[in-house]
């Protein structure tokens, strides 16, 4: 079972100023691509079709503020989410080593509302949200310390 906070730690704690440090991390894929995985497993190009609805109704749940304002920021794909006491990193997977590769952005926590977590039959439903009411869902393996994560988002934003 891979901690990602471990790997995160590991691979990207020393480009860190001295007085932050990382709390929390996980793995983290857009919307529905478990649920898409699985169908296209399943039921092949049909399955794969209707567990592609299946993501996108997740998105649509949120309307206009689903990845606009500042949650649009994140791109879509495999991505590694480092929490810190001061700022929020987005890394890039490296698929070779299974854990963060390059800084693609960087959200300070005032600019986070806090996030949500809704366990689902494959993976984790993660939805961040940001200060100016934009949000993100994500989905999170299992095995990705997803809910720790969620957890330490909120406490360090007050929610």
């Amino acid at each position: 079972m891979p901690n990602y906070l471990k790997k995160v730690v590991k691979a990207k704690g020393g480009e860190l100023p001295a007085d932050e440090e990382f709390t929390a991390a996980t793995f983290t894929n857009p919307a529905g691509a478990a649920a898409r995985s699985a169908g296209f497993g399943v039921g092949g190009v049909v399955g794969g079709a209707i567990a592609a609805r299946a993501g996108s109704k997740r998105e649509d749940e949120h309307g206009e503020a689903h990845r606009s304002g500042l949650a649009e920021r994140l791109p879509s794909g495999q991505l590694v989410l480092g929490l810190t006491n001061k700022r929020l990193l987005v890394y890039s997977f490296a698929q070779m080593k299974g854990g963060p590769k390059d800084l693609i952005d960087e959200f300070p926590l005032s600019d986070l509302a806090g996030a949500d977590i809704e366990k689902l039959k494959l993976v984790y439903r993660l939805v961040l949200r940001f200060a100016d009411g934009s949000v993100v869902d994500l989905d999170a393996g299992r095995a990705a310390g997803a809910p720790e994560f969620a957890e330490a988002l909120n406490l360090q934003t007050g929610r």
